[in-house]
């Protein structure tokens, strides 16, 4: 089918869905009443350009409020149909399902309602608010929400072990952060609102301020990505426990070294937070204390001994300075530990407990001894576990980096070695041999493609006596990481059939753009050649030849053809715009 009859086929649905999308008579809109809901929802429109309020109206009694209406007396059920909001959205009542709402461009604001939580999963499609999420009331389901953007955070409320986990992907706030007790007056707080956050795992920048006043918060957990703040760094007032741990600060704080050095560009401010968050000094002695007990766990439960004050602390230098997966790595491949020579199921044990910081669950341990009776090296399985979300849970928590990038890059070299003797050889790599080409990859003495082509030629893969047709999908699942496409096998089967040689073949694939990217993946130079690709002229024309005329050649008038249609789209919506 030619792409202009798919194109005039679409047609009529791009139409449907641009005329959902119809702009609210009205720039803002208040609604305190079912009648105001009702006179709302029945223009049928989809996109507010200002700002939406639905509020409870509150009951008077002598000179103070007494309370709000009735929960049947308003929700936010004639929000239903709306899409994007161009200004704020303020609720303070009942949220019911609001399944279309993808876009908030200023703040969103959860106000304060008492009779009962507000559930965050009727909010499930919305993915931008531009300005502030405001929470001020109980909430439910908070790790429903899951956004894309947000300018700014302000939690304000009794929300208990807050849930945030589905704004993992936000990776920097314009705004500010600000956790408040509500009933502050006059000085005097009674510590409500959060008392943990999960969530937040990759937020770097915060543009504004971090504020941190009169909570119940345990720790700061949530903040601990955060290495750039573009305001004040304010954490005063929080003594709900014995002390607020802070050490998720390290980052910002540029911990050992400290200002002025640090990621905060306006004033720090740490006062009354118990007894290690007053001062700068105050969080970096907690973190020491937290990195020496670290180490001193590995000592008993890796090597099963009690370590010195003077091994701990040189352990604690390397640490400070490349990562805890550095050196439980060193810890784990020890020759001390080794000499304890332990079961593969005790083996393990070690691993769960001190990595972990738990006991292997019978699923996770059967599928690694699996592995392990199949050959897997011990230094692999190690790096499994390195790289798992738990061990950074546990690193977080003792104020470490669990992997950085130059144990990103020492994993990746093993894990192609690993790739290529399990693809083409079919078995788990012997601990010499996997030494040998780790050592030569890490210095650059052999490439990606260097690797490759001596598995594929090795005395040990032409044993195997292979068909050209295996070794072509074995080639497609090694050098691309997929199964190979009917019309490129066949071209390469027509190469060889042609008489070349399976190494010509291989030029072809290391030349590829998809083995570049999938070295690359791995932290690997395909060739030690960086200039042009190098593909053999023949395998591309062998991919060639069994290519449609059709799909090898443009249409030279298809472009002007797509201009006029989306021409006719703009103009038809305008015009339905303009008669709204």
């Amino acid at each position: 089918m030619s792409i202009v009859v798919r194109l005039l086929l679409i047609f009529p649905l791009l139409w449907a869905d641009l005329s959902m999308a119809t702009v609210c008579p009205q720039q803002n809109y208040t609604i305190k009443s079912f009648a105001d809901g009702d006179a709302l929802s029945e223009t049928g429109c989809t996109i507010v350009t200002g700002s939406v309020t639905v509020s409870l109206i509150t009951v008077v009694v002598g000179n103070s409020t007494s309370g709000w209406e009735k929960p049947d007396e308003i929700d936010t059920s004639a929000l239903r149909n709306l899409q994007e909001i161009g200004g704020d959205l303020y609720i303070k009542a009942p949220l019911t399902p609001l399944p279309n709402l993808r876009y908030v461009g200023g703040n969103l604001t959860i106000g304060y309602y008492p009779d009962s939580p507000i559930d965050l999963s009727h909010l499930p499609h919305l993915r931008t608010v531009g300005g502030t999420l405001y929470l001020r009331s109980d909430v439910t389901n908070s790790a429903s929400l899951k956004l894309d953007t947000l300018g700014g955070l302000f939690l304000q409320g009794d929300l208990g072990e807050l849930d945030l986990s589905g704004l993992d992907g936000i990776k920097s706030i314009i705004g500010s952060i600000v956790l408040q007790d509500r009933s502050f007056i006059s000085g005097w707080c009674v510590q409500r609102g959060p008392t943990s956050i999960k969530g937040l795992t990759e937020l770097e920048v915060v543009g504004g301020d971090i504020d941190i006043f009169c909570s119940r918060m345990r720790d700061l957990e949530f903040l601990s990505s955060v290495n750039s703040l573009g305001g004040n760094l304010s954490v005063t007032d929080n003594s709900w426990y014995p002390t607020l741990d802070c050490s998720a600060l390290s980052g910002l704080l540029n911990y050992p070294f400290g200002p002025p050095g640090d990621g905060v560009a306006g004033e720090i401010y740490l006062e009354r937070n118990g007894s290690d968050c007053n001062s700068v000094s105050d969080i970096f002695n907690y973190i020491a204390g937290l990195t020496y007990a670290f180490v001193e766990r590995f000592y008993t439960l890796i090597l099963g001994r009690v370590g010195s004050d003077s091994e701990i602390k040189n352990w604690i230098g390397l640490m400070d300075a490349e990562s805890s997966g550095r050196v439980a790595l060193a810890f784990l491949t020890s020759q001390e530990f080794k000499n304890r020579e332990l079961t593969d199921f005790a083996f393990l044990d070690v691993l769960y407990r001190s990595l972990f910081d738990r006991e292997g669950d019978a699923e996770g341990v059967a599928a690694w001894m699996e592995q392990l009776s199949q050959g897997k090296l011990r230094e692999m399985v190690v790096y499994g576990f390195l790289k798992s979300a738990e061990f950074k849970v546990l690193s977080n928590r003792f104020n470490t980096v669990a992997f950085n990038a130059a144990d990103e890059s020492a994993y990746g070299i093993r894990a192609f070695v690993e790739r290529f003797y399990n693809l083409v050889l079919g078995r788990q790599p012997d601990r010499g041999g996997f030494d040998g080409w780790v050592t030569a990859l890490s210095a650059k003495t052999l490439s990606g493609g260097d690797l490759a082509k001596a598995f594929f030629l090795s005395a040990e893969y032409e044993a195997k006596n292979t068909t050209d047709s295996d070794f072509v999908e074995t080639a497609y699942q090694a050098f691309f990481g997929r199964a190979a496409d009917a019309a490129g096998k066949q071209g390469w089967l027509d190469v060889l059939s042609g008489g070349e040689s399976r190494e010509y073949v291989l030029n072809g694939f290391i030349g590829s753009a998809e083995f570049t990217a999938l070295a690359a993946s791995y932290g690997i130079n395909a060739s030690r050649d960086t200039g042009a690709l190098g593909r053999p002229d023949g395998g591309i024309a062998a991919e060639r030849r069994t290519q449609k005329v059709g799909d090898a050649e443009a249409i030279p008038a298809l472009p002007m053809v797509a201009l006029f249609m989306l021409s006719g789209l703009l103009g038809l919506f305008g015009i339905r715009r303009l008669m709204c």
